[in-house]
């Protein structure tokens, strides 16, 4: 792999970095879905691995995780309804509308 090409993107960081996205900008570039933000690669991966290890980063990314675990439209309290705040779309309500059983893992 030549020098270059370690400094642009490739996809299969992806892998190891979730948010990790490619930007709109070209491979020089990557996307934080955490920051929301089109940033410069300059080193290739190790500028990625220095953006996770950012303060302002890490706290985006646990409100970023925080939104995949509970979406805004889960959370709505207009949308839930008498079974204990379970809605349609949560994985604790049966198809029948009976809240089930959490299984310990």
């Amino acid at each position: 792999m030549s020098v270059k090409s370690r400094h642009l993107y490739n996809s299969k960081w992806e892998l190891t970095y979730r948010w990790l996205k490619a930007s709109v900008l070209g491979r020089k570039h990557y996307y934080c879905s955490c920051c929301r933000k089109d940033l410069k690669l300059g080193g290739g991966l190790a500028n990625v691995e220095m953006h996770a290890t950012r303060e302002k980063h890490m706290k985006n990314e646990a409100n970023w995780e925080e939104e995949l675990l509970f979406p805004p439209d889960v959370l709505d309290e207009e949308a839930a309804d008498d079974d204990g705040g379970c809605t349609s779309t949560c994985p604790m309500t049966q198809n029948n509308g009976t809240t089930a059983t959490p299984v310990p893992m």
